[in-house]
């Protein structure tokens, strides 16, 4: 059975979908308003959901130079008053801690949905987790190197001989950017 479109429908198929089957065309939902923000001056430009340590549902939204947080669905209230305007953010979370950093290169933050605090670590703005460690790249002195936590210390950034140690690596020649990474089966 292959999906056919009955005489005056549409042949562009735009905001339709297939089944999984492939046998017929479904009309999509479309857009809806997940929630709204406590200010609505600029578009969203960093958003992450985690869950923390006592196991409630965190979504983080960050807009205009604020950052909110719902908490299990509910209403967004003002976290992060500080940044600047535009500034896009990414988020990564382990052990129920959000790490945020941005492209302004403020201090990294570390939010478990109660206490905000700035961590002694690179000022990047690009931030990842592998299996065991905290990867931050895009300082505004080095744009090239990535710097890579303690094993198992989220937020060491400092230097060691052991190769449990904090270390970093330079990538490109003086001057390239590190513009994104990802962690995916075992690597970097």
């Amino acid at each position: 059975i292959s999906a056919t479109l009955q005489p005056g429908e549409s042949p562009d198929l735009l905001n339709v979908e297939s089944n999984l089957n492939g046998t017929a065309i479904i009309k999509r939902g479309g857009y809806t308003q997940a929630a709204a923000l406590t200010v609505s001056t600029a578009g969203v430009v960093g958003a992450h959901y985690f869950i923390d340590p006592n196991g409630n549902s965190v979504t983080l939204a960050c807009h205009s130079n604020l950052c909110s947080k719902a908490t299990n669905g509910g209403a967004f209230t003002i976290f992060l008053t500080t940044s600047v305007f535009p500034t896009y953010w990414q988020f990564v979370d382990i052990n129920g801690i959000s790490y945020g950093v941005n492209s302004s290169r403020d201090p990294t933050i570390s939010y478990n949905g109660t206490t905000l605090s700035n961590i002694a670590a690179p000022q990047g703005n690009v931030i990842e987790l592998t299996k065991d460690r905290m990867v931050i790249s895009g300082t505004s002195a080095n744009p090239n190197r990535v710097h890579y936590s303690a094993s198992g210390g989220y937020t060491n950034f400092t230097t060691g001989p052991q190769s449990s140690d904090p270390y970093f690596d330079d990538f490109g020649t003086t001057g390239d950017s590190v513009f994104g990474l990802k962690y995916a089966n075992g690597k970097l």
